[in-house]
């Protein structure tokens, strides 16, 4: 019963969120088949400046949606190296609180998540220039997650090669 209550509530969840174009893994696009969770950050950027970074789910719908976040923090940013492998979360050493929170979003609205990534490795040592990716994650009620796909981040140096 326990299990079966679990699985109602979980395609209750995606019936309501599924409606509104998102999936497990998100993309960024425009047309109407788009996804409401969406990455935003500048690149290229300069070395040892802040990224900013913001994460938004958009409701997409023509009636108010009820957003289901898991944990709190609700979202996390992660920055990959050239090769993948992870190099920065923004999650990392914080305290997570296993809460559920539901917020109503209007017809247009947004639910907006920011961090900022000060160019340091998850030891909090100076990551080198050079290429990035990053990708987003909305916790949604567990275990499930949104994820943007992974957004290309280039930091250069900080003055411009000498000729």
């Amino acid at each position: 019963m326990v299990r079966r209550g679990y699985w109602l509530v979980g395609f209750l969840f995606m019936a309501v969120v599924g409606s509104a174009g998102c999936t497990g893994q998100a993309s960024e696009g425009s047309g109407p088949e788009s996804s409401p969770l969406s990455l935003e950050m500048k690149s290229p950027v300069k070395a040892g400046e802040t990224v900013a970074l913001t994460l938004k789910w958009k409701n997409v719908e023509d009636r108010p949606v009820s957003l289901s976040l898991g944990g709190n923090p609700p979202y996390d940013f992660v920055v990959a190296g050239p090769d993948g492998a992870e190099v920065w979360r923004w999650s990392h050493g914080q305290a997570r609180q296993d809460i559920l929170e539901s917020r109503t979003i209007e017809p247009g609205s947004e639910a907006v998540f920011e961090a900022e990534w000060p160019q340091q490795d998850n030891e909090g040592k100076p990551v080198p220039k050079g290429a990035y990716s990053v990708h987003g994650i909305l916790n949604t009620e567990p275990p499930e997650k949104l994820e943007t796909a992974p957004k290309p981040l280039v930091i250069s140096p900080r003055h411009p090669p000498e000729q």
